[in-house]
């Protein structure tokens, strides 16, 4: 049986996953690995400013920093080099921020906006929701100008699921063996031993 394959969604459109999948996080009050999808959604975001491919490899520093340029505020462009060091690089590879930023968010540790790129003990805090909407805001920026963005990597189908066959089962009986497939398809195996060695001819059949 083949497996089928399903496109979910062109490139562009995956920045529109990302931030489903957050608001998700965000309403399940599942802020941590919000704050980790972001970072990703950032790098990617990034990655429409250069024309190699998405999987091109020792570019995440690099598409990072791009993706940064999409925000509005210049402090993000400016720290760009300490969002990456010490926000991005730990939360995806330690799991956990470095020691330069405070995590917080609205929802769940009621966090106010104002606390948003300000300083606590030497720290700075990054309150999820603020971070978030100009990150929607970056978003919505590129997609005004996408028609810049190389048009192999705007086009391309980003986001591949594929159903994989399901293990076979069956009943040997006489010379056959009779194998059903998800309940719709039967396949019947002709099959001959020799020393052990069990060959099967195959002929699929329809329900």
């Amino acid at each position: 049986m083949k497996s089928k394959t399903t496109s979910i969604t062109i490139s562009p459109e995956h920045l529109d996953t990302i931030i489903t999948d957050i608001k998700g996080l965000l309403e399940s009050n599942n802020d941590f690995v919000a704050f980790i999808i972001l970072v990703i959604g950032i790098e990617f975001l990034g990655s429409f400013k250069d024309t190699e491919n998405f999987s091109q490899e020792r570019m995440s520093e690099i598409r990072f920093k791009n993706g940064l340029k999409y925000f509005n505020k210049n402090w993000y462009k400016t720290n760009n080099k300490l969002l990456y060091a010490d926000l991005r690089c730990p939360l995806i590879h330690q799991y956990r921020p470095g020691d330069k930023f405070y995590l917080t968010s609205m929802q769940i540790t009621n966090a106010s906006q104002k606390d948003h790129l300000n300083e606590r003990d030497g720290k700075i805090i990054l309150v999820l929701e603020c971070f978030f909407e100009e990150f929607e805001k970056a978003v919505h920026k590129l997609k005004k100008d996408i028609k810049n963005v190389k048009v192999t990597k705007r086009e391309e189908e980003y986001f591949i699921i594929k159903d994989i066959p399901k293990k076979h089962s069956g009943i040997i009986s006489g010379k056959g063996v009779s194998i059903i497939y998800d309940g719709n398809k039967s396949q019947t195996d002709d099959f001959t031993t020799v020393s052990g060695n069990t060959t099967f001819n195959n002929a699929e059949t329809g329900n």
